[in-house]
């Protein structure tokens, strides 16, 4: 039995609801093939993370070295670059991206995961 949540006074009651082998089974199968369709994907922006990662200290060291002053002065112009902000941009946009195809496939695996603990006392009776 699925307990009652608590609700404060003038707090919208939130809907209780339980997932049965019936609705989750026919999702499964889209389940898995969206995981196994997109693992590529998912590897390819993990690997422009981490190479764009490495392509942003590159151009800082490019940027601090066109520089002139002290070291901190040197620094503060690399990090103020166009080139240096263009590659910020692109990681934050491909971490975006790479986080977004991350959260998608592990509500698929959490969708497998239920069916298969359904599926499971199922086959043991208690369903």
């Amino acid at each position: 039995m699925i307990p009652e949540a608590k609700v404060e006074a003038g707090e919208p009651q939130a809907k209780t609801w339980r997932m049965t082998l019936e609705d989750v089974e026919p999702q499964i199968p889209l389940c898995l093939d969206f995981i196994r369709d997109n693992a590529g994907e998912l590897g390819r922006l993990r690997g422009l993370c981490i190479a764009l990662q490495e392509k942003k200290k590159t151009v800082r060291a490019q940027e601090f070295l066109k520089a002139t002053g002290t070291v901190a002065e040197r620094t503060a112009e690399a990090e103020a670059s166009e080139a240096y902000q263009a590659v910020t941009k692109e990681i934050e946009d491909a971490e975006a991206e790479y986080r977004t195809l991350s959260v998608l496939i592990s509500v698929r695996e959490a969708k497998v995961e239920v069916w298969r603990s359904l599926n499971s006392r199922a086959n043991r009776g208690h369903v």
